[in-house]
C-alpha cells in the first residue's frame, strides 16, 4: 500500500477498499486533505452546537453539566 493510501486509511479508521487504494497519489492525498478538513469543521460545529446548547440549562446548573460533559 502506498503512504498516501495508508495515510487516508489512517485517517478514515478503515481499510481502503481495492478500488480506492488503486487510485494515483495525488488523488489519495486530495481526498485524505478534504476528509480532515470536514472532520476539522464537524468538530467545530459539533464544539460551537455543544457551547450553544448550554444557553438552554438553568445558569446555576451550567458548570455541573460542563464537568459531565468534560468541557
Amino acid at each position: 500500500m502506498s503512504p498516501a493510501a495508508s495515510s487516508l486509511s489512517k485517517t478514515l479508521n478503515a481499510p481502503l477498499p481495492d478500488d480506492v487504494a488503486a487510485l494515483p497519489p495525488e488523488d489519495l492525498n486530495a481526498l485524505d486533505a478534504m476528509l480532515r478538513a470536514a472532520l476539522a469543521d464537524r468538530a467545530t460545529a459539533m464544539d460551537r452546537a455543544i457551547k450553544a446548547s448550554l444557553d438552554h440549562a438553568p445558569r446555576l446548573a451550567r458548570p455541573a453539566i460542563k464537568k459531565v460533559l468534560g468541557l
